[in-house]
């Protein structure tokens, strides 16, 4: 679920994201990191569980991949919820 904005936005953008790094891979990627002037993106992979992040400029990736690993690991282990009960 998106932390802001349109959750149906987000999911469509970073399902845009995954697919293009999954063609540059040739595979199902497991992380990638795009940075521009404007900023930077981050996707990772874990166990069925997919997060992005977006981030300004000059951001320590692998602090940005170290936290978002650590945020699925912990996704991973906690029972399933209902989106309407996880807000």
């Amino acid at each position: 679920m998106a932390a802001t904005g349109s959750e149906t936005r987000w999911a469509a953008a970073a399902g845009a994201l995954l697919e293009a790094a999954d063609r540059a891979a040739g595979e199902k990627a497991t992380h990638a990191h795009v940075a521009t002037e404007e900023g930077e993106v981050f996707a990772v992979r874990s166990a069925g569980l997919s997060m992005v992040a977006v981030t300004g400029r000059f951001t320590l990736a692998s602090l940005v991949f170290a936290d978002m690993r650590a945020a699925l690991r912990q996704a991973q282990s906690r029972p399933a919820r209902p989106i309407s009960e996880a807000a």
